[in-house]
């Protein structure tokens, strides 16, 4: 089931959020609406956790959200990085551990990448991994879907719970309704009776007196 997003969370991201999965969607039922929904702690709980993981896949000037952006730092800090770590000595082994050094820093930040099928797509489209930002840009797609995926999985628990819920509200509603009906069907149906006529008979009681018996 797709899954609202609102604007509690940075523009980047929530876009992304959509665009991936297929676009925002209209609340799961009347209680839950387009205005309210967003509101549900549970809601808010998953897509803040969620939003925590997901990196845009390109940088853009002015938005805050976090993006793939190891490479373009790595590379940056080159000379930095030369000085620091290769003793100022630029050279094919200096490459080398800087290469791994990124490598790494990929592995602990994109954490939910699946790296086999990474390989595969920049396999069959080179063109996509040209560089090590296009090929953090392939990881850092792959790393969002892995997020994303598990995020609409949560959804779909809590919009079925609503829906759960919904049916609960609508079935004891439909109960009170029914006893409310009910009690004011004997209402009417005993306003319509009609009493009895009481009669009476009267004869000697055989002491002298007169007895007299009514029926009711």
């Amino acid at each position: 089931m797709p899954f609202l997003i609102r604007n509690t969370l940075p523009e980047g991201i929530t876009f992304l959020m959509c665009a991936i999965l297929a676009g925002c969607a209209s609340a799961p039922n009347p209680k839950y609406t387009e205005e309210n929904i967003d509101k549900d702690p549970r809601i808010q709980r998953i897509q803040y956790e969620t939003s925590k993981h997901i990196y845009l896949p390109e940088c853009v000037e002015g938005d805050t959200a976090p993006c793939a952006d190891l490479a373009t730092n790595h590379f940056r800090a080159n000379t930095e990085n030369i000085q620091k770590y290769c003793g100022g000595k630029k050279s094919k082994k200096c490459t080398e551990t800087l290469s791994t050094m990124l490598a790494a820093q990929f592995s602990l930040r994109y954490d939910g990448a699946d790296w086999p099928k990474v390989n595969l797509i920049c396999t069959a489209n080179p063109e996509k991994c040209e560089g090590m930002t296009g090929y953090e840009r392939v990881i850092a797609e792959s790393h969002n879907q892995h997020y994303l995926t598990l995020m609409r999985a949560k959804l779909d628990k809590i919009y079925s719970k609503m829906g759960e819920e919904q049916q609960a509200e609508q079935n004891s509603d439909r109960e009170r309704r029914a006893r409310v009906s009910q009690a004011l069907g004997q209402f009417g149906s005993d306003l319509q009776k009609t009493p009895k006529e009481t009669s009476c008979t009267s004869r000697p009681d055989g002491f002298g007196g007169i007895k007299t018996v009514c029926n009711k």
